[in-house]
């Protein structure tokens, strides 16, 4: 977070009016989130935040992996196909989820209005949080472009945004 901040006070001294802080790792959401915050009182600067594909819908993904498919599922095998196939072991893959399929509850691990602490290991031995036995090139691909679209949409909208701003 120190590291975040002073290139938030670089990038104000600079002129900077706008920053995005780009989150790729779900542990670091509630850091991110604090730095965005603290960044705009201290230094004035509009901060955005971008997570994983800007939240954009993908077809096809089954809704449990879509909710609890947080880390080595389909999602992120499917890219990995797509993108370096060879660093993929298919007769590796295990599934595990942190909520098993039919159990709800208003207490979820992230993303509610009841959280509660966890790691990986609380949940699974082999650090998968998901299914990665349905993931192929194909939807790799596919979802790929679909999020690089997504992200190139919310880029678009952080450029023409005003907070109460004149830039």
């Amino acid at each position: 977070m120190a590291v975040v901040r002073d290139l938030g006070a670089s990038l104000h001294a600079a002129g900077f009016k706008r920053l995005v802080i780009c989150n790729t790792h779900g542990g670091n959401a509630a850091n991110v989130s604090i730095m965005a915050r603290d960044l705009r009182v201290e230094f004035g600067l509009q901060v955005f935040t971008l997570f994983f594909g800007a939240g954009v819908a993908l077809p096809g993904l089954d809704a449990h992996e879509d909710t609890y498919g947080y880390h080595g599922g389909e999602i992120e095998t499917s890219l990995l196909l797509a993108a370096t196939p060879d660093l993929v072991h298919p007769d590796q893959y295990t599934s595990c989820y942190i909520r098993g399929r039919g159990e709800t509850g208003r207490l979820v691990p992230e993303n509610g209005g009841a959280t509660y602490a966890w790691m990986t290991s609380d949940i699974s031995p082999s650090g998968i949080l998901g299914d990665p036995t349905p993931a192929t090139a194909e939807k790799g691909l596919a979802w790929r472009e679909l999020m690089a679209a997504g992200i190139v949409e919310a880029l678009e909208e952080m450029f023409v945004f005003r907070n109460g701003q004149k830039f």
